[in-house]
């Protein structure tokens, strides 16, 4: 291993640090004076060195590796990638998967170390989703889908989705490539498991999932998808009668669906007359209310001729001007 490398892990091992001011401060207490995009360049390479060195057979998890990933994923963080970089932590991905194939012993230290290979891998695919985001390379709409669906789908850790839309928060209203909501497919998945026996962590996992999109400020829906996901879970409230749940299970899920329903039934509609929408954009009109503006004039109530401002809030105005 490279000794820089060997330093780094022994601070990862030693210290509780996670800011990268931190750690270039650590660094250079032992002699090793890097800039930020060194010390991320440092990051990558230890992350691709340790999969290099890593044993299957062997229960060294380096957990310390899980920290690495605390520098890389910091949106602020990402500008000091580049496509060099991103190439080394492809290369890791693939030493990954060459260790995974190659993994046809399944004794306890062997599974262990696959799950842990995975995670890292996991974090990787995230990293790498988060660098094309942000310079705009991403053109592969369907590699995208794919990296959604498998956190959301196959992976199934609430804190892993919870992080892709906290760092993509437009991604909440991601289309696939067949022009399909994600979350049609969360619904479609939530009501499949409410017909299965013994799903509880997956019933609880995806009414989880389907909250942090409901409940995101950035969530937008137009009425006629709102109604379609209001009458979809509608149905699954009827459906509950059939069900052979046990009284409480049923409770407790007429109580999640009812919520949800309540909360769509409240959110604030986005269409808009496509033609007005450009016309606003064209000139900058705000077309919503400016409380701070209105506020400070409505409290003297006066007509302030002066700074040709009229208190017109009580009668019915229109405008044919831009």
């Amino acid at each position: 291993m490279n000794k820089n490398v060997i330093l780094l892990l022994d601070i990862l091992t030693t210290e509780q640090v996670y800011s990268l001011n931190k750690l270039k401060i650590k660094l250079a207490e032992r002699n090793l004076s890097l800039k930020e995009d060194q010390i991320i360049e440092l990051i990558v390479q230890t992350l691709y060195e340790s999969i290099c060195y890593f044993k299957m057979e062997k229960r060294d998890k380096c957990t310390k590796l899980y920290k690495c990933f605390k520098y890389l994923n910091a949106s602020n963080n990402i500008k000091y990638l580049d496509n060099q970089k991103v190439e080394i932590l492809n290369k890791t991905i693939d030493k990954i998967n060459k260790k995974l194939d190659i993994s046809n012993n399944h004794n306890n230290i062997y599974r262990e170390n696959m799950e842990f290979l995975l995670k890292i891998k996991y974090n990787l695919e995230l990293t790498i989703l988060q660098f094309n985001n942000s310079d705009e390379m991403v053109d592969d709409k369907e590699k995208i889908e794919e990296v959604i669906y498998k956190f959301i789908f196959e992976i199934k850790n609430y804190n892993y989705v919870f992080e892709i839309f906290k760092t993509f928060p437009e991604l909440i209203n991601f289309k696939s490539h067949n022009n399909k909501y994600i979350l049609d497919d969360v619904i479609t998945k939530y009501i499949e498991i409410l017909n299965m026996d013994n799903n509880d962590f997956d019933n609880i996992y995806y009414e989880k999932i389907i909250e942090l999109f409901i409940n995101s400020e950035n969530f937008n829906v137009t009425k006629s998808y709102r109604d379609s996901l209001i009458n979809r879970l509608l149905l699954v409230n009827n459906n509950l009668n059939i069900n052979e749940y046990s009284r409480r299970k049923n409770k407790k899920i007429r109580f999640f669906i009812n919520n949800i329903i309540n909360k769509l039934s409240n959110i604030e509609i986005t269409d808009k007359d496509e033609f007005f929408s450009n016309i606003n954009y064209r000139y900058g009109i705000q077309d919503s209310y400016n409380g701070n503006f209105y506020d400070k004039y409505k409290s003297s109530n006066n007509i302030i001729i002066n700074q040709h401002i009229i208190d017109m809030t009580n009668k019915y105005t229109f405008t044919v001007d831009n």
